[in-house]
């Protein structure tokens, strides 16, 4: 499944001991002045960042890249020649993207909600409308 490389989770805190599975690779950052990990990690969802990995999976049932090709994927930022107003882009990138996902899941969960109260009603009416007194049925 090539959908599944570049999926990605920030952690904020180092977690020391931590065993990462054959298809997880950590990626820390050491330039943390030019680019910001929330920022990294909506760009692995990107369709530019995408088409990358995807050009460059290897596998057969379970796809993905090695250190290198990791290493070679090119993360297009907002003004590399001004550092600064770069990080304050990528910021606002990140929080317009943040928005974005909690409007998308409280929207999700009003639309699950709205879902199963239709179900209910369907069914109480299905329930009424199908119910005969026994006397009243005819053979």
């Amino acid at each position: 499944m090539l959908n599944d490389i570049g999926n990605s989770a920030v952690a904020i805190e180092d977690m020391e001991g931590v065993v990462y599975s054959y298809h997880i690779m950590r990626l820390r950052l050491n330039i943390p002045n030019i680019i910001t990990s929330m920022f990294v990690s909506y760009m692995l969802g990107s369709k530019i960042v995408q088409e990358q990995i995807n050009k460059n999976a290897k596998g057969i049932t379970r796809y993905g890249l090695i250190k290198t090709q990791w290493e070679k994927l090119e993360i297009p930022i907002p003004c590399p020649d001004n550092q600064v107003k770069s990080l304050e882009i990528q910021k606002e990138i990140v929080q317009i993207l943040d928005t974005f996902i909690e409007h998308t899941t409280k929207l999700a969960k009003e639309l699950t909600k709205e879902n199963n109260a239709r179900e209910k009603q369907y069914e109480y009416y299905r329930n009424l409308l199908l119910t005969f007194p026994k006397n009243k049925i005819e053979s």
